[in-house]
């Protein structure tokens, strides 16, 4: 699992000061925009947790300078800019503040890229980056809200709106 993920981003945890082309790897070993990466300071209440871990299946945080590789185990809190990432054997369920519920299989890689709840209105945004593998989501609250409040963007090529469904989605 280390060699799967031993490259990925934060190099640096500072953005550029105007905008740019220039891109970074993610988490999940994406290219993407500098400005799109998940940078710690954007981290803040627990956004969800791991609800099962089976096999190899790790976390990976964001922190300066690099990221923390964390075996998963069931009860651990799910921040805005971890990911999950499962080996050859894996498979994990999380379950967010809103009610979605999130299935990764064997050989998965997904970003939590942006999250935020409002739970008195039952709104927000939910935006998850699949690397690698296949999920299946269950859509909660935040979905349901309204269109284009929740998507999975498969590597940077396809963005899929979650209106209130369960979905899978397969990134080869």
């Amino acid at each position: 699992m280390k060699t799967l993920i031993a490259a990925a981003l934060m190099a640096g945890a500072t953005l550029p000061a105007a905008a740019s082309t220039e891109t970074v790897r993610s988490l999940c070993q994406v290219e993407v925009p500098a400005e799109e990466a998940a940078f710690p300071a954007r981290r803040g209440e627990t956004v969800g947790f791991v609800k099962r871990a089976e096999g190899q299946v790790k976390v990976l945080r964001p922190k300066p300078g690099g990221f923390e590789e964390l075996d998963a185990k069931v009860g651990m809190d799910l921040f805005a800019a971890d990911a999950v990432a499962t080996g050859a054997n894996g498979a994990f369920d999380a379950i967010f503040t809103d009610n979605t519920t999130l299935t990764g299989v064997a050989d998965t890689c997904v970003e939590i890229s942006t999250y935020v709840y409002r739970a008195a209105e039952k709104t927000g945004e939910f935006r998850m980056r699949l690397g690698r593998g296949v999920v299946s989501v269950a859509a909660g609250d935040v979905a349901k809200s309204g269109a284009d409040r929740m998507s999975v963007r498969i590597r940077n090529d396809t963005n899929l709106a979650v209106t209130g469904t369960r979905i899978v989605i397969r990134a080869k």
